[in-house]
């Protein structure tokens, strides 16, 4: 009997995701198929890969020292089919995390680039917040994630792929959209809707207004930025929104943005994944996705110019 990719292959991913289960739903196969493949890999070798648990897999010495070979057999299989130079025999799933603000700009112009230069490449896509799908990556559940900052851990692989502003907004029906402008006191009158309390967009804002003394703030932080961008159209409150996501009714002119003393840094989004274990297709996938999103950050350079 003769060892096989398939074996491999889920050999490494039982060992990464330390479960049969969600290896088999990461290979999109049944968990009786892994059981049978890491089975048949052990009786071809002759030794004890993983020792199961009461659901737990802990890996053997030898397992540990093969988990290593295992993962060059597939990086060479890999640069094999890629040294061949056509991309309709590279073939697979891509678990791609993005936020709400990837979801809503170049998410689709992306997908469609994507599908036409690897036709047999599936995408699955996550739309969530940033630090859930940091989560999702470290433990594997992702294998790449299109996300901004601030993140808890390292990533083996990491491209920044554009910057993008925030502002303060209003409704065109709102009283600041006559005047133009925000006044410290004005904050105190107003809810201010914004993003989520465990994005660095909010922690900024609020660390503002503690430095200028400014108190009694009615802050409301969103995990559906559309929802408060349509909120600050029907004039429930101002908005500290990254740009991007009210362009549709800033050039409608129904939405107006304001000046005011200060407004965060413009917040970097970057593309991640394991370098160290994640086939090349995903290194192009993330290189495509920085010149998209570099393409949509300078619209908002050009316009400051």
């Amino acid at each position: 009997m003769k060892v096989t990719l398939k074996q491999i292959e889920s050999f490494i991913w039982v060992a990464d995701l330390g479960s049969f289960k969600l290896a088999a739903e990461r290979l999109n196969t049944t968990q009786p198929n892994i059981s049978s493949r890491i089975s048949s890999l052990e009786s071809t070798l002759g030794v004890v890969l993983m020792n199961r648990d009461a659901g737990s897999v802990r890996l053997t010495p030898k397992g540990e020292v093969l988990l290593t070979k295992a993962r060059d057999v597939l990086n060479a299989s890999d640069a094999f089919i890629v040294a061949a130079d056509d991309n309709f025999l590279i073939e697979g799933c891509i678990r791609v995390g993005v936020t709400e603000m990837v979801a809503n700009t170049w998410l689709n112009t992306f997908l469609d680039k994507f599908k036409a230069k690897f036709p047999n490449v599936l995408l699955e896509l996550t739309v969530d917040l940033a630090a859930n799908l940091e989560s999702e990556l470290t433990s594997s559940t992702l294998d790449l994630c299109f996300q901004s900052g601030p993140f808890l851990g390292d990533s083996s692989g990491q491209i920044e792929i554009g910057c993008f502003p925030m502002a303060w907004l209003c409704s065109s029906k709102s009283i600041y959209a006559r005047r133009g402008h925000l006044k410290s006191q004005d904050m105190q009158n107003q809810p201010i809707l914004t993003h989520a309390k465990n994005t660095i967009a909010f922690q900024q804002v609020s660390q503002h207004f503690t430095d200028k003394g400014i108190g009694n703030l009615r802050l409301v932080p969103s995990s559906n930025l559309k929802v408060a961008v349509e909120m600050v159209k029907d004039d429930y409150g101002i908005g500290l929104i990254l740009e991007p996501l009210a362009e549709q009714y800033l050039q409608q002119g129904v939405i107006v943005k304001l000046d005011y003393i200060w407004t965060p840094e413009n917040l970097r989004f970057f593309a991640r994944y394991d370098k160290s274990r994640s086939p090349s297709i995903v290194e192009s996938a993330a290189k495509l996705a920085q010149t998209l999103s570099s393409q949509w950050a300078k619209k908002y350079v050009d316009k400051k110019s």
